[in-house]
């Protein structure tokens, strides 16, 4: 299931240049991709706030939300390549969630917990994320964030 969510999103970003934004909402930006026939939409927005150890970063990181198949779906890119499997704590609020890395990026392990988090997430103002090895952290503003999820929705209906 991860195997074809993450050949989805290689896909997926090489879509990202022909995206069309769709609506801002405080730091929330949504997208539209056609490819085809298939329609994907996606929510993206990038840290307001680092606290990083490593200077290798290749690009700046950002924090996806997308709908796969009806089923919410979240994708942290780090900027940073980590030990595959590595745990990326994210937290919003006090309650922290993990997601595995493969590379430069980052899924929850289930649907189950992806939607904890997007709750989580619809209920509080700020987002950290913990990096393995050290790494450091970032802070994402979430304000906005519940008109973007549900703009998100709406644009990709099936």
């Amino acid at each position: 299931m991860k195997k074809t969510i993450f050949l989805l999103l290689f896909s997926f970003s090489s879509a990202l240049s022909s995206a069309q934004t769709v609506g801002r909402f405080d730091h929330w930006t949504v997208f539209k991709t056609q490819q085809g026939k298939k329609t994907s939409c996606y929510a993206l927005i990038r840290p307001n706030k680092t606290n990083e150890n490593s200077k290798k970063r290749k690009k700046k990181p950002y924090l996806m939300v997308s709908v796969l198949n009806n089923k919410p779906f979240i994708m942290l890119y780090a900027g940073n390549s980590f030990k595959d499997f590595s745990a990326i704590k994210v937290c919003p609020g006090e309650q922290c969630y993990t997601l595995h890395t493969k590379k430069d990026r980052a899924w929850a392990a289930d649907e189950g917990t992806e939607k904890k988090i997007i709750d989580a997430m619809k209920n509080h103002q700020f987002l950290k994320v913990q990096l393995p090895e050290n790494a450091g952290q970032n802070h994402y503003a979430l304000k906005g964030f519940s008109k973007a999820y549900d703009k998100l929705l709406k644009c990709c209906k099936p």
